[in-house]
């Protein structure tokens, strides 16, 4: 019982589809059962899987993978696809199109849109061959329906996700990663390092006296000096390199293939053309064996070492 209350999103509504799958199937069996129609047996089959499919996502809850979700969810559309083939009438034929927009919300929102799309449109296209194949031109003005509204929601659901992914991953205040965003980013860095061997280096920034800031001049004021550092961070920092803000004064700024060498000169030139205000910075470049928590740490620790050795100066100068 206590792995059914640990669900994700994808074991919850790869049930709910399922199961609804297998209720569908049986209806067919039972409420609007049709002895001509040689699909019942087939109808046996597809209750029996789907249930089964239904109880395997709810037990895997959490720990249901991604990429085997989305391959079952493809065998699936192909076997509807069939059951589209064997149909003894139009009407069945078209409501079993109904399945697709389950389908591609299902996909376009658990899984990469290049893969909702490529997925979804082959169904489709399939589909619409078989139906015109079939019933003839009398189907065209629903297929051509399907199509658009098919193509549009599926593209509505993405945008609407990467949206949402952009939400999630940004700070609101100065548009760069936050702490979720960057961790992505750093993870990226670390699988990189383990395919090409290339480094990878961060540079820890704090912002000098904000505090004073927030209290002579205001939280505006503050705000507005943290999006502009943030803004010169993003315009001055390479098109590879990342920028993210990880405290309320604290940044951190994420170098591709680069070594700590060139990290400690980047540093230094960020130091000279930041005009928004004075920062103090630790630079670490990534180690094999450690993690990337580890290096932060570290150039979190030499940002801290330098605020220490410095004597503050007035803030702007």
């Amino acid at each position: 019982m206590s792995r059914l209350k640990r669900q994700s999103q994808l074991s919850i509504a790869s049930a709910v589809f399922y199961g609804c799958g297998g209720i569908i199937a049986v209806t067919a069996l039972t409420v609007f059962r049709d002895e001509s129609n040689p699909l019942n047996g087939a109808n046996v089959v597809v209750a029996g899987i789907a249930f089964f499919l239904a109880i395997v996502s709810l037990l895997l809850g959490e720990q249901f993978p991604v990429r085997p979700a989305l391959f079952l969810m493809s065998i699936t559309a192909v076997l509807v696809l069939a059951l589209v083939v064997m149909s003894p009438n139009e009407n069945r034929s078209m409501t079993n199109a109904l399945l697709y927009y389950t389908f591609i919300i299902y996909l376009a929102w658990f899984g990469p849109m290049w893969f909702a799309r490529l997925a979804g449109y082959l169904w489709l296209s399939a589909y619409c061959v078989t139906m015109a194949a079939k019933w003839g031109d009398g189907i065209h003005t629903f297929l051509l329906t399907l199509v658009l509204t098919s193509v549009a929601l599926g593209e509505l659901v993405g945008i609407y996700k990467r949206r949402l992914e952009n939400d999630s991953l940004t700070d609101a205040l100065c548009g760069v990663w936050n702490k979720r965003g960057l961790a992505g980013v750093l993870e990226r860095e670390q699988q990189a390092v383990r395919r090409t061997r290339q480094p990878f280096s961060v540079i820890y920034l704090d912002v000098d006296g904000l505090k004073r800031v927030n209290d002579v001049r205001g939280h505006d004021e503050g705000d507005r000096v943290l999006r502009e550092f943030a803004a010169e961070l993003d315009r001055l920092s390479r098109p590879q390199d990342a920028v993210a803000r990880v405290g309320g004064d604290e940044f951190v700024l994420v170098l591709p293939g680069t070594g700590r060498q060139q990290a400690e000169s980047i540093a230094a030139r960020l130091r000279e053309e930041v005009t928004a205000c004075s920062s103090s910075f630790g630079v670490a470049q990534f180690t094999a064996g450690e993690s990337t928590a580890e290096c932060l740490a570290r150039a979190d620790r030499a940002m801290r070492e330098e605020k220490q050795r410095k004597a503050h100066r007035p803030f702007g100068s």
